[in-house]
């Protein structure tokens, strides 16, 4: 049986990698008892796999991961014994049970929306510097890591951007080729030297299909 579970992350947690938030996943379901199917190989690891990754600091309200179990399991109780034991910050809202050849989470999500919320509220030019970026057909920006340098476009990823009283709510695309970071689109608008005090939340991942958009 293949689950693939629905949950929300947020508080200290939020700033768990990647990475870690794999090991914490892996940890709560070998402690839960359930009979997660196992990789092969020299290095056996439970069969789960996250969705995209978020960036370290922002809450998650409605995350994926899919994990794959050896026998029967009934989907509540999965539920129950894994927020049973499940740190708090983090807490499992649904699960359901899907096809055992699905498509990884990362290959099928192509949109994340997120709300960046002001510790003094939105800035007073924000739905101008919103309103210009969209009209342009490139945003260059040097990406830099211990790697070097790279450009990238940042309106490529970009399908939306909503101003509203409590927050600015992007549509950014993210694919296995590619994404964005939040905090880099708030450096070109320039917020940088306020954002270590600015709430970033990924609000959900969705699945494009024709013109209609559904959850993972």
């Amino acid at each position: 049986m293949k689950f693939r579970i629905n949950y929300e992350v947020k508080g200290t947690l939020a700033f768990l990698s990647h990475l870690e938030m794999m090991r914490l996943w892996q940890r709560a379901i070998l402690r839960s008892g359930l009979p997660v199917a196992w990789s092969n190989g020299f290095n056996p690891r439970p069969k789960l796999s996250l969705g995209p990754a978020r960036g370290v600091g922002i809450e998650g309200c409605s995350e994926y991961f899919d994990v794959e179990c050896k026998a029967k399991v009934d989907p509540e109780e999965l539920v129950k014994k894994l927020n049973d034991i499940l740190p708090e910050g983090i807490f499992i809202l649904a699960v359901r049970e899907i096809p055992q050849s699905g498509k990884m989470l990362e290959a099928i999500i192509d949109e994340a929306v997120y709300k960046v919320t002001f510790p003094q509220g939105v800035p007073a030019d924000a739905k101008e510097k919103a309103a210009a970026f969209l009209k342009e057909k490139t945003a260059p920006f040097i990406r830099k890591s211990p790697k070097g340098s790279k450009e990238v476009d940042l309106r490529a990823f970009v399908n939306g951007i909503e101003i509203k009283e409590d927050g600015i709510y992007l549509s950014l695309k993210t694919s296995p080729a590619g994404s964005i970071r939040v905090t880099e689109l708030l450096t070109v608008f320039g917020y940088w030297d306020i954002i270590k005090d600015i709430r970033i939340q990924r609000l959900g991942l969705f699945v494009t299909v024709g013109t209609k958009r559904f959850t993972p």
